[in-house]
């Protein structure tokens, strides 16, 4: 009996051990010296970290955590996720997945997720459809951070500077720092034909706020909307979200007259007579509806 309970006592123990461990679910998270979340500080934690319990409040609101040579202090439960799945990545991927869905509007706090999420890049154990995953959450979260800059302020300007290959900059019209939205498109094309991550991210490209204006002028707004939801529509014709960017691009171009196409000059009439042919292309694999009715009829006025 003696060989038998000390296997069962050790695998108990080791369990309690592990249900002990916490890894912090957002960015810039304070910790308290008292079991509350105002007061004196004693430190914060980075989105990520990994912390011990030490123990909970009398409600079980508040845990008291430490990170090894880091910080002792108390948090929230709502601000922690306990190690109870097989692996770290595993954690990990929740965390993402779930600040992608809540997430905070503050820059700063959205700068250092987007370190984290690449550092969690660099994890060996992640498969190549989780690394896409975590690569589209870093995107996003690139978006968030250049639109919450202020214009005609350097804030974020070494961050800025970093990412010149994701982030351009516009002065006119919807003014400011933009995600280079190609980026998107490129990385849906590595995605699995079946794997719901493809729409999801093409979704996400056809939403993408952009910078600039177009002011009503076909060219311009026939070749913005190909970018966006035409992009949706050309690699998911009968996609989840089809009819519905269908009607959108409807809506957006109805209150607009193609006759005024005729008072460009050569070379831009012949621009919008090829993206009105190129959207004609694109709806032909949609699926019927009254809305696709509706657009051709308008497209066939160019």
């Amino acid at each position: 009996m003696k060989n038998l309970f000390f296997p069962i006592f050790a695998s108990f123990f080791s369990l309690s051990v592990v249900a002990q461990e916490y890894m912090i679910a957002q960015p810039k998270v304070s910790s308290f010296k008292n079991p509350a979340s105002t007061g004196a500080t004693a430190g914060s934690y980075r989105i990520g970290t990994k912390v011990k319990l030490l123990e909970k409040s009398a409600y079980g609101k508040f845990l008291k955590v430490s990170q090894e040579k880091g910080a002792t202090g108390w948090v929230t439960t709502a601000q922690v996720v306990p190690f109870d799945k097989p692996t770290p990545k595993d954690i990990s991927l929740n965390i993402a997945r779930n600040y992608n869905n809540r997430p905070k509007e503050d820059g700063a706090a959205n700068v250092e997720v987007e370190n984290w999420l690449n550092s969690l890049k660099t994890d060996k154990t992640l498969s190549p459809i989780e690394q896409t995953e975590v690569e589209f959450y870093r995107l996003v979260t690139i978006q968030r951070i250049a639109r919450s800059i202020p214009l005609g302020t350097n804030q974020l300007k070494s961050w800025v500077d970093g990412h010149k290959k994701e982030v351009y900059f516009t002065d006119f019209g919807n003014a400011g720092h933009f995600l280079n939205g190609e980026l998107l498109w490129k990385l849906e094309s590595t995605v699995p034909a079946n794997d719901p991550l493809k729409e999801r991210i093409a979704y996400t490209g056809s939403q993408l706020e952009t910078g600039g204006e177009c002011e009503g002028y076909w060219v311009c707004v026939l070749e913005r909307a190909l970018s966006k939801s035409g992009e949706y529509l050309k690699r998911h014709p009968k996609g989840k979200n089809a009819n519905a960017l269908v009607q959108s691009v409807l809506e957006e171009f109805k209150y607009l007259d193609p006759e005024e196409v005729k008072s460009y000059d050569a070379a831009d009439q012949k621009l919008a007579k090829k993206s009105t042919n190129d959207w004609k292309n694109i709806l032909g694999k949609t699926a019927d509806s009254a809305n696709k009715k509706q657009l051709i009829a308008l497209l066939n006025k160019f």
